[in-house]
């Protein structure tokens, strides 16, 4: 079964979605995180719930959408080592070509 998590971030009130399966699998969409406290209850929840991202995926490029990829990013290296962050950069570089 699927969670679904829901977070309202930014001053524009971006909605950011971790969706998680039994195993702790994550998937972050559109990481809205703009303050350093969104940025620590997205990471509080992460870490709380045992959870692995494995994937980012923004729905579109609007900034209030992409504001928290360099972040998750960063700290995906610590929850879940340089291949998720290897991936994600290669991801983002392919995608800003298209």
């Amino acid at each position: 079964m699927i969670k679904v998590e829901h977070f309202t971030f930014n001053p524009l009130a971006e909605n950011t979605y971790i969706l998680s399966n039994e195993k702790g699998d994550t998937l972050i969409i559109d990481p809205g995180c703009y303050f350093t406290e969104e940025e620590r209850a997205l990471q509080t929840y992460i870490t709380a719930n045992g959870l692995k991202p494995l994937q980012l995926l923004n729905t579109h490029c609007h900034l209030d959408h992409v504001f928290g990829n360099n972040w998750v990013t960063g700290a995906a290296s610590k929850w879940c080592g340089a291949a998720f962050v290897a991936k994600l950069s290669a991801d983002l570089t392919l995608g800003s070509l298209k």
